[in-house]
């Protein structure tokens, strides 16, 4: 078993040291593992731009780090103190006491210090299970079996022996991390060994806005990504993609997109395994919205009974190309988009006639009086909607022409 294996060499290894530098330099080692253990996560804030400013920028880093070192820090300056108290008790009963005294002191603090040393041995084998458990949480639901490097799967072995030998149950009562860690962690398992989710991720209602950030389009619109996620590839080459890179370095979205989809953990693993959400579903209008163009054009004839068969027959050709790519984006916030909106442009010099252009317009939408109201700006004007909605269906007779969206579920 790898973990008693490690469990055997720290004891081992570190009572034989406390047997070599005695009980005074190991007590004070005791003192700064304990105060460290106390100490690391209140004090790491302070570590925070100081390892920024050092350039340490990745937020997994920025987020690891700063315990560690103030614990390091703590520990080291207890032992640093250690140093010239044991000079000064080795000095005095090398040169001031007897020898009988001097021969009784090295044999106790020997002794002692291995005593000590096994404590010191005993805390840090806990501190080591506690990391083992934490970090192997996620090392090994993101495992890709023989694909992955042969650190992480010796890593992910230990943290298998660590819960086979119920040295977890020790590892959880030290824990300091939340509940969310770990809902954190699940997730992105969920999402690693199932990259279709991720369509239906981008369609979660909390995060619809902002996946509209270019940032955030770029994986879509990127079929290298694609290719590479439908292949399973390691974690190791997802994590080394210019997208994910480029991601990962932008700390202010992350902290953005974890702010957002933390109070919701629960409600997006459940959203992620059936397609249904339990908070937002009670707000029919959000989701992602494709252009129907049965429907809308059916609207258009209502709203244009005097036209004949070949001016239906022009206009249904004419639409049907320039609302083939709209969507709608309606998020929680309020935002809405609405993508791909074929807007006629004055002709510019050698074209014949009024061209079409599409424009995403962003606005705000809300609720009036039961009935909800979609609002953007376009050239200056105000746009003012009514919508009909219902579970599968949004229509907008009053815009010219006439729209209508299906849900679009992933």
């Amino acid at each position: 078993m790898t973990i008693w294996i490690l469990v055997l060499v720290l004891l081992a290894s570190v009572t034989a040291l406390g047997y070599r530098q005695g009980s005074v330099r190991v007590s004070f080692s005791l003192v700064g593992i304990l105060l460290g253990m106390v100490l690391a996560l209140p004090l790491a804030p302070w570590l925070n731009p100081v390892l920024a400013f050092l350039g340490v920028k990745h937020p997994v880093l920025a987020w690891l780090l700063p315990p560690v070192v103030a614990f390091w820090i703590i520990n080291g300056l207890f032992k640093a103190a250690a140093v010239p108290v044991h000079k000064k008790v080795d000095i005095f009963f090398k040169y001031r006491a007897s020898d009988l005294h001097r021969a009784l002191f090295e044999r106790l603090n020997a002794r002692l210090g291995a005593c000590l040393g096994l404590v010191n041995g005993t805390l840090y084998t806990l501190l080591v299970c506690m990391g083992i458990y934490i970090f192997g949480y996620w090392t090994t639901q993101l495992a890709d079996s023989e694909q992955d490097p042969w650190a992480v799967r010796l890593f992910n072995r230990m943290a298998r022996d660590l819960e086979e030998t119920r040295l977890t149950r020790v590892a959880r009562a030290l824990d300091p991390l939340p509940e969310r860690y770990y809902d954190a962690a699940d997730l992105a398992g969920l999402l690693f060994h199932n990259p279709l989710l991720e369509a239906r991720l981008a369609r979660y209602p909390a995060i619809l806005e902002i996946a509209e950030r270019p940032e955030l389009q770029g994986f879509a619109q990127d079929l290298s990504y694609a290719q590479l996620r439908q292949s399973r590839a390691p974690l190791r080459e997802v994590l080394a993609h210019p997208q994910v890179s480029a991601l990962f370095q932008n700390t202010d979205l992350l902290r953005e997109i974890w702010s957002t989809l933390e109070p919701d953990l629960e409600d997006l693993v459940a959203y992620l395994e059936t397609g249904k959400s339990a908070k937002y579903d009670r707000e029919p209008i959000l989701g992602v919205w494709a252009f129907d163009f049965p429907t809308a054009f059916t609207l258009y004839r209502k709203a244009n009974p005097r036209m004949t068969a070949l001016q239906l027959r022009d206009a249904r050709k004419h639409l049907s190309g320039i609302f083939l790519n709209t969507s709608l984006v309606v998020a929680p916030s309020g935002f809405v988009a609405l993508k791909n909106y074929p807007i006629t442009r004055t002709p510019k010099p050698g074209e014949t006639g009024p061209a079409t252009e599409h424009r995403t317009l962003t606005g705000r939408w809300q609720s009036e009086g039961g009935q909800y109201i979609l609002r953007f700006q376009h050239d200056g004007q105000t746009l003012e909607w009514p919508v009909e909605v219902s579970p599968e269906r949004l229509q907008i007779p009053s815009a010219n022409p006439p729209l209508a969206f299906e849900r679009d579920a992933v």
